[in-house]
């Protein structure tokens, strides 16, 4: 979850950089997210598949040497056409890394899931503070944002190299069948449609925000990637936070708040006229937005009682599917009305979260 949150927040950056470099639209650029994001929604659909026949450890290694493959062909494209198809392998790689992970959390930790899902998103936020940091350096070192995207590589590699028995990782005999053909509840369909409202605002904030960071906050090109990771400070504040909230408060408390929270903070973010006002503003909405997937997808799976498999990658059309529509429906109002205005989408769709959260509340 680490080496996933180092590519995870640069990948943003790094698009809007190699966009500049071989003169992409902002449409062409959101294109390679809505493309990510339409194959995580397929990989949704074949995760479980595999996992019930492969089993779990070894999906989760084909996932991962996927990774590798997709990150190596990012970093030599030199067309549109070749970086689209990076970011499709990603999107499948991406799902299977994720959903994985989360739903063998779900199963080993039985009643301090979330807050097992939550460390591992801890770790994944410390990636996403180093990750953005280092890229910062080397562009502003003139070495270029390569280098970064070649690190998570290397990352990967060595934790395949170090993961141990693949065993250790699957589900028992006895349920793989429950899990790869039982049904979902009608509170699951719910909390799944919760994770469109945050996976769309993370997605926009990722990609769009360095730009954002340049054009109004007056950032150079280095600073502005750097300066993601303040947002990845408040995901580590607010995840840690919650890994002990979550054994006294309750689920839906806790998503309320991680709704309010940015929903406040953006407005800081997009009227500050200095980089410095929307930098901690930024840093603020991470602890609100931090707390979206750790909860909202602990939520889901375990809405899906006993199918925790099926329940984490199905996760992924909504997530999926969210990011298809929401990232590029940005772009092209950007491209239309200016970048500014186009981030008016963010907070219209968190307060379709926060309207969802109170009028289907799930108890666990």
């Amino acid at each position: 979850m680490g080496t996933f949150g180092w590519f995870f927040f640069i990948l943003g950056p790094c698009l809007v950089l190699y966009g500049d470099e071989i003169g992409l639209s902002p449409v062409q650029v959101s294109i390679h997210m809505s493309v990510m994001s339409l194959a995580a929604a397929i990989s949704g659909f074949l995760v479980p598949k595999f996992s019930s026949r492969l089993g779990r450890g070894l999906s989760l290694r084909i996932a991962a040497v996927t990774f590798i493959a997709a990150i190596f062909t990012l970093v030599l494209a030199s067309s549109i056409f070749l970086s689209i198809f990076a970011c499709f392998m990603i999107g499948i790689a991406a799902t299977g890394v994720v959903s994985l992970i989360t739903s063998f959390l779900d199963q080993k930790h039985d009643t301090f899931s979330t807050a097992a899902i939550s460390e591992a998103n801890t770790f994944g936020a410390i990636g996403g503070i180093l990750g953005p940091l280092f890229v910062g350096l080397v562009v502003s070192a003139g070495y270029g944002w390569r280098i970064g995207m070649l690190m998570a590589a290397v990352a990967f590699i060595f934790v395949e190299l170090f993961r141990g028995s693949l065993n250790s990782f699957n589900v028992q005999k006895s349920q793989i069948h429950e899990n790869a053909h039982g049904k979902l509840s009608s509170d699951y369909w719910w909390a799944w449609a919760l994770l469109i409202t945050t996976a769309g605002p993370e997605l926009m904030i990722m990609l769009w925000s360095s730009k954002l960071l340049q054009t109004q906050g007056g950032l150079d090109e280095g600073a502005s990637v750097a300066a993601i990771s303040s947002l990845t400070i408040g995901y580590i504040v607010s995840r840690t936070a919650i890994s002990y909230l979550s054994r006294s408060m309750s689920n839906e408390f806790l998503l309320k708040i991680g709704f309010a929270i940015p929903l406040i903070a953006f407005w800081v973010f997009w009227g500050s006229p200095n980089g410095l006002g929307m930098l901690v503003a930024l840093g603020v909405c991470g602890l609100g937005l931090g707390m979206h997937w750790p909860l909202a997808i602990g939520r889901a799976v375990q809405a899906g009682f006993n199918n925790p498999d099926k329940a984490s990658a199905v996760a992924a059309y909504a997530t999926g599917g969210s990011g298809i529509v929401l990232p590029f429906a940005l772009g092209a109002i950007s491209q239309e009305f200016g970048l500014k205005s186009a981030f008016l989408l963010v907070p219209a769709v968190l307060l379709i979260g926060l309207a969802m959260l109170f009028l289907h509340p799930i108890e666990m």
